[in-house]
């Protein structure tokens, strides 16, 4: 549920997963923030999770720190395709449907 990003924009994305309020949105924040979260309320039942991977539970004070990772992952592309071709062939941009 996160917003499309150009793979040129350096920057972090945080977004809620399953949030149940229009409030709870994605936000793009520049590659060289630092964000912290901290845990404000006594309920059980908040978890983290990183790249869909992991749950970890978390409770009432725990603080989470996020920020950008010097490493980069290499990805293949092929040159054929652009950023922007993929995006359109993905979602259907002007296939008339």
């Amino acid at each position: 549920g996160g917003p499309i990003l150009n793979p040129a924009v350096h920057a972090l994305i945080l977004t809620p997963i399953c949030p149940h309020t229009l409030t709870n949105r994605p936000i793009v924040i520049p590659q060289d923030a630092q964000v912290e979260v901290v845990i404000t309320s006594r309920e059980e039942g908040a978890m983290a999770t990183f790249d869909g991977q992991v749950g970890i539970s978390l409770r009432h004070e725990d603080t989470i720190e996020v920020s950008a990772s010097d490493h980069y992952a290499k990805l293949i592309r092929f040159p054929e395709c652009t950023f922007y071709e993929v995006l359109r062939k993905k979602l259907k941009w002007g296939d008339g449907s």
